[in-house]
């Protein structure tokens, strides 16, 4: 008798087991139709989603540069807000492919690119691009697995970006690639780039900050024999480097 029973009971779940598969394959040949039309919509949800998800992603920048223009970071820093706002983008676009993201990167470097060809040297330009830095700093993070293309750009505002990811994640630096944006860069990249040894001095064990010492000393040397007046903000940066071991 228990026997017979345990063979009931396994009959029952191989049923059960097989029950759903049965009416799910009835129900969707049922309703062909219906689920056609919703497979064929599918992708447009899908769409929309992504857009509703970068939106959030375009106003987390904007924030970004309404905070900053109210309270500008003394010396060009990161500042608390970008790396809230860096820490909220990675966490919406987790879903999305890195295409998605690019594109904003993307738009960053080409308006970089335009506002320094089209605007006066001068205080608003560097608030302007400030701004933009800002945005790129909130988004680099996002994206910094893509280091090696920004860095291998032709385009300024590319390399920018790279320097903007090196400065939310200093142990990403590439000290010789630094050392090249005296060389071949105008003030705004090199200031930041000087910036990026600046942090990576501060959190590098002795080996390493004599490598960053070494560099900021070329770095310094190149920027003194600039064709016209060296940046005096980078010779600063570039100096306390140097001045924090004596």
């Amino acid at each position: 008798m228990a026997g017979f029973a345990a063979l009931i009971q396994a009959l029952a779940a191989l049923v059960a087991a097989l029950a759903w598969p049965v009416a799910f394959v009835v129900t969707a040949f049922a309703f062909r139709l219906e689920v056609r039309q919703v497979l064929a919509k599918f992708p447009t949800f899908i769409d929309r989603i992504k857009a509703i998800k970068i939106a959030g992603i375009e106003t987390q920048l904007d924030k970004v540069v309404e905070k900053l223009n109210a309270n500008p970071v003394e010396g060009g820093v990161v500042s608390s807000v970008e790396i809230e706002a860096a820490a909220k983008i990675v966490a919406e676009t987790k879903s999305l492919e890195d295409s998605d993201i690019s594109v904003q990167m993307d738009k960053l470097c080409i308006e970089y690119g335009v506002t320094r060809k089209v605007m006066k040297a001068g205080f608003e330009r560097t608030q302007i691009m400030n701004g933009i830095l800002g945005r790129m700093r909130s988004l680099a993070p996002s994206l910094s697995q893509k280091l090696e293309f920004y860095k291998g750009s032709s385009d300024p505002g590319y390399r920018l970006a790279a320097v903007a990811m090196m400065q939310m994640e200093p142990e990403k630096g590439d000290l010789q690639w630094l050392i090249d944006r005296f060389r071949v860069e105008h003030a705004f990249i090199f200031y930041h780039a000087a910036l990026v040894m600046k942090s990576m001095f501060a959190s590098a064990l002795p080996d390493k900050k004599r490598a960053i010492l070494s560099a900021a000393a070329d770095s310094l040397a190149i920027l003194k024999k600039f064709d016209g007046i060296p940046d005096k903000n980078s010779i600063v940066v570039l100096e306390s480097i140097l001045n924090s071991v004596e």
